[in-house]
């Protein structure tokens, strides 16, 4: 917990995603949902962290307009100190090549606006014109963060997602993150919260053994109500699962495309499961069975003997990057 002294108080706010309850994970993922959706801005987004961790809110009671504003500007120094969640990122270009290293230190974690000490102001002042950044959301997440979903007198488990050590210890199977990934994509489109019904449906059961692609509708009927906001937990929670493949050294690959603008392994998840099977991996459902890191590996075989195919017909790495739609740079990686 972090400790922050104001206005002769003292308050202990939650420094990382793991010490959050999962309806305070959820309520700041449908938060994250407004704000990338650009319903919500940056001052609305944080003031809605600090409710979902503190209950704090601004006041609706009948006092004059300056008292009003002045808890609102409380509330948004506090909001300001809940730094785990939202983070600046800065553009290493020139500008910041030259700033002090002290100067960098402080951005790091901090917002420019955020810096107070007074000689790293003056040297802010004088390239904050000029200074590249925005706001992401942190995605690195330690584990699931909501581990289960009582239904129905029903207890609902969910992958385990972890990252001890940095080292990744995860029971999703191949089938119910390709289903997944898509239910995600859908509903960045449309908005309907029911695909997040589907995806609860398809990441949690009551036995984890199996998946069945088939079992799912009727877990999303038991899902009908009472469980909206910790949907947006679980949508973000794997967003998060998402990024980490994608920024991994090993998986990187495998989701990039210069030619449709999509993730690749996103275009055609369900053929290639078939694929898999006619190629001795299994029978379909022992594929969707299949642990997602091993599931992912064979993608990587499959990727390296195409290129190796089209070399042995001494194709060149820009042909091969057309043919496979994918950048040069990707295959000459290959």
């Amino acid at each position: 917990m972090k400790e922050i002294s104001y206005n002769n108080g003292k308050y202990k706010l939650p420094n990382c995603w793991e010490l959050l309850t999962p309806m305070q994970f959820a309520k700041i993922a449908k938060a994250i949902y407004l704000y990338i959706s650009k319903e919500k801005d940056v001052v609305e987004f944080r003031l809605m962290v600090l409710e979902a961790i503190s209950g704090y809110k601004r006041s609706s009671a009948k006092i004059s307009k300056e008292y009003q504003e002045q808890i609102n500007c409380n509330l948004l120094i506090m909001s300001c100190h809940i730094d785990f969640v939202l983070t600046p990122e800065y553009v290493k270009d020139e500008v910041w090549n030259v700033i002090s290293l002290e100067l960098k230190k402080a951005l790091q974690d901090n917002f420019p606006n955020e810096i107070y000490d007074a000689k790293l102001i003056q040297e802010l002042i004088r390239v904050q014109n000029m200074l590249s950044w925005q706001p992401v959301i942190n995605t690195k997440l330690p584990k699931n963060l909501i581990p289960e979903l009582h239904v129905n007198n029903e207890i609902w488990h969910g992958p385990v997602f972890s990252l001890p050590g940095g080292i990744l210890q995860t029971d999703l199977m191949a089938g119910e993150y390709l289903d997944a990934r898509e239910l995600v994509h859908t509903f960045s489109l449309s908005g309907d919260i029911n695909h997040l019904k589907q995806l609860a449906a398809v990441l949690y059961r009551t036995d984890r053994k199996i998946y069945k692609t088939s079992e799912t509708q009727l877990r999303m009927i038991k899902l009908a109500s009472g469980f909206e906001t910790l949907l947006y937990g679980i949508w973000f929670q794997f967003i998060c699962w998402q990024e980490y493949f994608i920024k991994h050294p090993v998986f990187s690959i495998l989701f990039q495309s210069e030619y449709d603008g999509k993730n690749k392994i996103n275009l055609g998840s369900s053929e290639t499961i078939y694929s898999m099977s006619k190629d001795g991996y299994g029978t379909v459902e022992e594929v969707a069975n299949m642990n997602v890191v091993d599931y992912l590996l064979i993608q990587i075989k499959y990727l390296k003997d195409g290129v190796g195919q089209l070399r042995a017909l001494e194709k060149n790495d820009a042909e091969i990057a057309r043919t496979m739609e994918l950048p040069v740079e990707t295959i000459m990686m290959l």
